[in-house]
């Protein structure tokens, strides 16, 4: 089953790098107030696991308000730790589960997807476990909520830690000499290739330059489908790859649904007209969309492979792709529209 959009955007480098810093800033910020509540008679973790409402009054108790407020401002800053932390999890199987499909692991791309669910899950026990014991902490003295906290504990670890063990030994076992990367190897593979290109995150390299794009790991559609069409041309010149640029409108609906809200409110009422970049190849006698803009569901390496944009009109290259993609957005672009929403996909 494919993975949520949020989890392979989370598997990107630069997802996973703000995630762990999102994880480290709450979970720093929530030291304070746990070495407060130790201080005062109880640790939080004694207060987590309590199980009895006898147990949970007394801690209470034995803190006085100190640990009590103390203990609010933990909750507090662990609702965006525990979502920061789940979805860096999702982001790692997520990763796990691409390098698998370039290096041809099926199987193992199969279950990374399902390790994906881990994190979140444990996440999500963690927040019960947050909301039971702020009933308890605003003065409750029944049950169930010290039992639902006391058994989130449990579950929230196991959880956590089987997706963490399990994305640190898949990222050892789809790890590859420098020199099997399908972007530089000599003969990678057709599926090798394209699944290599579509899974550098999108953004604009510091050079606009296929070599800055192997360089940092990172291009636009622009790039991506220039490198993948040069080397599709030097290792498998029967495919015939053909640059294809379509001019068409982004309305804000479509903006919404596959780029998020940061680009999306860029997109003037009226829609933005952009200029995309695809490729077409022969594939057994036909000819096969290729979009390597964005990561996605695994390729089958026969069927079409969705566009990054909507329906326009199609202008296949003749030969010089760059100078007539200039062109075209030179001719229907609003350059004052289009920057802001390209280095908005960018950052």
């Amino acid at each position: 089953m494919p993975l949520p959009r949020i989890f392979i955007a989370a598997g990107t480098r630069r997802g996973l790098l703000a995630l762990a810093a999102s994880a480290a800033l709450f979970g720093a910020a929530m030291l304070p107030a746990i070495a407060t509540m130790a201080e005062h008679g109880a640790s939080v973790i004694d207060f987590e696991s309590a199980g009895s409402l006898a147990r949970s009054q007394q801690i209470l108790v034995d803190w006085g308000e100190a640990g009590k407020r103390a203990m609010w401002w933990q909750l507090v800053l662990d609702t965006p730790f525990a979502v920061s932390y789940g979805l860096l999890l999702a982001g790692c199987c997520a990763a796990v589960a691409r390098r698998a499909r370039v290096t041809g692991k099926a199987r193992l791309v199969k279950v990374a997807q399902a390790f994906a669910w881990l994190g979140p899950v444990g996440a999500a026990a963690d927040l019960l476990q947050n909301f039971s014991l702020a009933i308890v902490l605003a003065g409750s003295t029944s049950q169930p909520w010290p039992r639902i906290a006391a058994l989130a504990v449990p579950t929230t670890l196991i959880l956590a830690a089987a997706a963490g063990v399990f994305a640190a030994v898949g990222a050892l076992a789809t790890r590859r000499p420098a020199s099997r990367d399908p972007l530089t190897a000599p003969r990678p593979s057709l599926l090798e290739l394209v699944e290599a290109v579509r899974a550098l995150d999108y953004g604009r390299p510091s050079e606009r330059s296929v070599e800055a794009m192997i360089r940092e790991r990172r291009g636009t559609c622009s790039a991506k489908h220039l490198f993948l069409a040069t080397r599709l041309r030097e290792l498998f010149p029967e495919c015939d790859p053909q640059i294809v640029h379509r001019v068409h409108r982004i309305d804000r609906a479509q903006a919404r649904e596959s780029l998020g809200e940061r680009a999306t409110e860029l997109i003037p009422a009226e829609g933005l007209v952009d200029v995309h970049r695809y490729l077409t190849i022969d594939l057994n006698g036909r000819r096969t969309t290729i979009d390597a803009t964005f990561p996605g569901p695994a390729w089958d390496g026969s069927s079409d492979l969705p566009l990054a944009c909507g329906p326009g009109d199609d202008y296949p290259s003749a030969g010089d792709p760059d100078a007539e993609k200039r062109r075209l957005e030179a001719e229907f672009c609003d350059p004052e529209l289009r920057e802001p929403f390209i280095a908005a996909l960018s950052a």
